[in-house]
């Protein structure tokens, strides 16, 4: 696992000189991130090699709305993108809109992907009340006992935001520390999609 770091012109750099290349190993948002050796949207962005993928996550919890939900009913066979926030943090606020636009495209693609957030430390209510006012149309989980992050094992470091790009089979893909952005998102999403 190597740690990448972008900044938004090395992934539009990126982005145009791998668009005139001939070659489709760097073609991928995952492959530039690599080439470019920055960040995307100001986090350290991570892909994972299927071989370097370790154990299934298994994460439920109830909806901000009060619904149970559960990675392994809800979700099954899908790639899930998974964002820890809190209306507190301000990174977090930082990556709301991108986050929308991501799951915006994700949602018209057709593909087989859910987007769920997870809150962080603070109440449903003041959740709730955040992702309306942002324009949230993704799915929040509540923070309630901490279970639902604690499933997340180390892969998320007690600071949000955190973005998790989980394979098919549930398994991290794609790990983003810090703020995302919604190329950089969608790009890690079609990665995991097509394979990589």
């Amino acid at each position: 696992m190597r740690p990448l770091r972008l900044t938004a012109g090395a992934v539009c750099a990126a982005v145009l000189l791998t668009a005139c290349s001939s070659g489709g190993g760097g073609n991928t948002i995952g492959g530039q991130a690599r080439n470019a050796g920055g960040t995307g949207g100001g986090g350290a962005v991570e892909q994972l090699s299927v071989a370097q993928r370790g154990k299934p996550l298994a994460v439920s919890g109830t909806e901000l709305t009060g619904a149970p939900w559960s990675s392994s009913a809800d979700a099954k066979g899908k790639v899930v993108v998974l964002n820890v926030w809190g209306s507190w943090c301000g990174p977090c606020q930082t990556e709301f809109a991108d986050l929308q636009k991501a799951w915006t495209q994700l949602k018209a693609s057709g593909q087989p992907v859910v987007m769920m957030g997870l809150d962080f430390k603070e109440g449903a209510d003041t959740a709730l009340a955040t992702t309306r006012e942002r324009g949230m149309t993704y799915p929040s989980l509540q923070y309630g006992d901490g279970r639902t992050i604690a499933a997340l094992g180390g892969n998320f470091k007690n600071s949000p935001p955190t973005t998790l790009v989980l394979d098919s089979q549930h398994r991290v893909a794609a790990r983003v520390t810090g703020p995302v952005d919604s190329t950089t998102l969608v790009g890690l999403v079609d990665d995991t999609l097509s394979g990589k």
